[in-house]
């Protein structure tokens, strides 16, 4: 029985989408992805193909595809993308031609196909962040026509880094309950565990990016993508975006997991 590994933040809608493949015959893994143990997990089961459902969090899946392609020992495994808005996909096929898209009523003689067929030729995507290049750091960002953003602890550089803003955006410095995204710096582990409480408040309100130091900038701390994907992880949140601030900042993009369910 062919094994495949279905990749979906919601679990009840994992149950009802991995049904659909058990019933074409397919053993299916579906348990949440979760931190660089998702990829060694990959690399154990070996399934014959990787399901990718966009219709929730598409930036996060496409990151993963792409994290996926980056691996040595996850590289050839078929990759089926199912779902999600149109013009969304789009965008991801751009960055992975070489993957495979359908719907759900096509799925299983989809990944059938794929799995008959194998992969030998793939796309290696230079960085999980090639799907930005050329794009303008507020739209990076998804800041949007009238919207309130927060920037808390930012950088001096960080308004004038971010440029023209959109029609009537707006931008405020410090925590706001009335923002619509907010942007919240961190330099340090100590400072994440510090703020974690206001971050995850934040969250349930409207979407957190959390930046932290890249290694080798002039503010190098002690985080790391996964240090801070775990720790908001662990508090409740669940990362679905990835953006490269500038040359001195990464940040992952969080919203309370309530308002995925």
């Amino acid at each position: 029985m062919p094994t495949v590994r279905l990749v979906h933040w919601n679990e009840k809608e994992a149950e009802d989408r991995a049904r659909i493949l058990a019933d074409a015959g397919f053993e299916v893994l579906s348990e949440p992805p979760t931190g660089s143990k998702f990829f060694q997990d990959l690399e154990t089961e070996a399934p014959q193909a990787i399901v990718i459902d966009l219709s929730r969090m598409p930036s996060q899946g496409r990151d993963i595809a792409v994290a996926i392609r980056k691996r040595k020992g996850t590289r050839y495994i078929p990759i089926v993308f199912v779902g999600g808005d149109p013009g969304k996909v789009e965008r991801i096929k751009e960055l992975l031609p070489d993957a495979t898209y359908c719907g759900w009523a096509d799925v299983s003689a989809m990944v059938r196909q794929v799995i008959e067929a194998g992969i030998e030729d793939v796309v290696v995507p230079d960085s999980v962040f090639a799907a930005y290049a050329r794009k303008p750091l507020a739209d990076k960002l998804g800041i949007k026509s009238g919207s309130r953003v927060a920037h808390v602890s930012s950088p001096s550089e960080f308004a004038s880094a971010l440029g023209e803003l959109p029609s009537g955006a707006t931008l405020v410095s410090g925590p706001d309950e009335s923002a619509d995204l907010t942007l919240w710096f961190v330099r340090s582990a100590e400072k994440l565990s510090a703020d974690l409480e206001l971050i995850v408040d934040t969250s349930k309100r409207a979407p957190v990016w959390i930046a932290w130091p890249k290694k080798g900038a002039a503010c190098e701390g002690d985080l790391t993508q996964r240090v801070v994907r775990e720790a908001g992880m662990n508090a409740g949140m669940v990362d679905y975006k990835i953006c490269s601030i500038d040359r001195n900042w990464s940040a992952l993009l969080f919203t309370w997991r309530g308002a995925v369910e």
